[in-house]
């Protein structure tokens, strides 16, 4: 189980310093499988919103979005992806952007990806649109809906500006942990379980009372 230490610190106060956490929890007798600090590697994506879409001139099945990134005028960004439509708001890297990647297939490298303008069949694509993948979130943790395609942002979130910074809209960097949950545990099974847990290991106080 996937647990955000931010969810946990909404219940009660547990080290700054992920590394300690960790240690505790398994001396208190959790299981710990790992951590990280997601969204270190998401840097210089925006929130995107897709204005106009047109069909490629010289491919099929790959159409020209035009993108409100928040500068003067909209971007050209060229997909294939068969859920993008006019009014998505959909995470936009542009050129130097960071993404954990992998890009198109390739092998997903431990630094990331560095986002770079290209042409696609002719025409120039001055960026990517995101999938959920693309931007580091694993299959467990993402909605059948954005398993295929781009990570489509509409009504998931209740207001999004075009050009916003996507790791700070989405409060995308967080330390996560993912902990093993025996047979035994079923009381762990929740935030409101780990918060307890984590409590009781840190001989703390609540700071509100899970519900």
């Amino acid at each position: 189980m996937l647990v955000p230490i931010s969810w946990l610190e909404e219940y009660t106060k547990v080290p700054e310093n992920i590394e300690e956490f960790a240690e505790k929890m398994i001396m208190s007798g959790s299981n710990i499988e790992g951590w990280e600090v997601f969204g270190e590697n998401i840097k210089g994506v925006k929130v995107g919103k897709v204005v106009e879409i047109t069909p490629h001139p010289n491919a099929d099945k790959l159409v020209v979005c035009k993108v409100d990134v928040g500068e003067n005028k909209p971007v050209n960004v060229i997909t294939g992806a068969p859920n993008v439509f006019t009014g998505a708001f959909i995470p936009c890297a542009l050129p130097g952007a960071r993404i954990p990647g992998p890009l198109h297939g390739k092998p997903k490298k431990e630094e990331g990806e560095v986002v770079e303008a290209g042409e696609v069949r002719g025409v120039l694509s001055e960026g990517i649109l995101c999938s959920a993948h693309e931007l580091g979130f694993p299959d467990k943790v993402i909605p059948l809906v954005h398993r295929e395609g781009l990570f489509v942002l509409n009504g998931a979130f209740e207001s999004l500006t075009p050009g916003e910074d996507l790791v700070k809209a989405l409060k995308l960097k967080d330390k996560v942990v993912e902990f093993e949950i025996t047979p035994n545990r079923p009381d762990c099974l929740s935030i409101r379980g780990m918060a307890l847990e984590a409590k009781a290991t840190f001989k703390g106080q609540l700071l509100k009372q899970p519900v």
